[in-house]
Parts: C-alpha cells; structure tokens; sequence
C-alpha cells in the first residue's frame, strides 16, 4: 500500500517517535489530507459504499489514523460535512453581517452560492445522496448538522429579509422565510441536477462559462423577484 510509509511517519500520533528519514509529524496537515481523501469517496461511492481502508490509501496514511483522528466512519464522515458547514456558515454570518444596499447583498449573495457549487461539487454531491436514504447515518448526520449550522443560519436571514420589507426595500407579499427558501434554489438546485441541466443546457454547467451566465441570469433574476416593483 502507498500509504505505508506515511502511516509510519504519522505513527507518533499514539506516542512512538517518527522513524529517522520519515515525515516530521504534522497532525493537522494529515487531518486534511484525509478530510479531502474522504470527500472525495464519500462524494463517489456514497456513504454506505465507501471504505475506511481505501480512503487511508487515497490520503497515503495506514488506515489506524483514521480511527485515531475521527473514530470511525460516521466521524470520519461527520467531520467532512462539518468542515464544509463551518466554512459556509461563516462567510455567510460575515455577509449578513456588512452594511451593504440589499441589491449588493444580493450579488454577493448569489456569488457565494455559485462559488460554493462550482468550488465545492464533492460536497454538493455528498449531501445530495445522504438525502436519498433516510436509513443510511448519512441521512441522520447531515441532518444534525443541517439543524446545528444551517437552520439558524437561514433564520437569521429571514430576518434581514424581514427588516428589509418593513423599510420597502424588499418585496412585502411573499413570506420572508419563503423568499429565502426560493432565492436559495433558484441558484443552487442546477447544481445539485447537474446532469439533468447539463444535458438540457447542452454544457457543463460548472464551466466557466456556463458559471458566469448562471450567476447574471440568477442575479437578474432575484432582482425581479426580491425588489419592490416600480
């Protein structure tokens, strides 16, 4: 196995000394490397059709590490979705968090979504089959850190949402949280689809140009919808 060396070098995380001419220890970097090993399979194979033994090989670590650093596979699995949930969470808090005009807000807003889905399209991936199989841990993890990041998140902008209609710089006759909800898909559901919108657009919707056209249709788009009219 490749990873036996870097199994070896990494051995001092249960208390021995790496071997002469090994790899320095490193704990975070090796946390990363698997973290990004097992996105890669998780997004893949699935949850349920993914090995610990054959993610230890993709990251070049022995396959005890993984055990070490998250347990087993629903920590393994658990802390890939959190990363990716923390990182979301907190570009998100800081945008809400600016002093910029709603039609600002709104480009940033749509930038970020894309950004995400094209930057990101093994996470979007694993989140799409975990809400397939609601038997599979899967389902239970992604839905525990859903509640956890992501719900107070969109709450919070509900009430942005919400500041905004009682100023009549945001439409007043759709529900804030409605309005959040269809914002949030009218730029993200091409990309959990991608294969569907891919064939019927005739592109690879995470090209660069395919990205650039969505995020200005989208941008209009959400303008028309979210403003006041007139």
């Amino acid at each position: 196995m490749k990873g036996g060396n870097e199994g070896k070098g990494d051995a001092d995380a249960t208390g021995s000394a790496p071997r002469r001419g090994k790899r320095t220890r490193d704990p975070e970097k090796t946390k990363r490397r698997i973290l990004a090993a097992a996105e890669a399979e998780f997004a893949r194979k699935g949850y349920d059709g993914s090995r610990l033994r054959d993610v230890a090989e993709v990251a070049g670590v022995h396959h005890a590490l993984l055990h070490h650093y998250f347990g087993d596979k629903a920590g393994l699995y658990r802390a890939v979705v959190e990363r990716a949930f923390t990182e979301v969470s907190s570009q998100a808090t800081a945008l809400l968090a600016s002093r910029e005009t709603v039609e600002a807000l709104l480009e940033r807003y749509v930038d970020a979504l894309v950004t995400f889905h094209v930057e990101s399209p093994g996470l979007v991936r694993i989140l799409y089959l975990a809400s397939l199989d609601e038997a599979s841990p899967a389902y239970e993890v992604c839905r525990e850190l859903t509640a956890t990041f992501l719900a107070p998140l969109l709450a919070r902008m509900a009430e942005v949402v919400e500041k905004s209609q009682r100023a009549g710089k945001v439409r007043d006759d759709v529900d804030a949280r409605r309005l959040v909800a269809l914002c949030l898909g009218a730029v993200s559901f091409l990309f959990y689809e991608d294969r569907f919108f891919g064939a019927y657009l005739g592109e690879d919707v995470r090209s660069p140009e395919a990205t650039a056209a969505h995020r200005d249709a989208a941008i209009r788009f959400l303008r028309a919808a979210v403003l006041p009219a007139g």
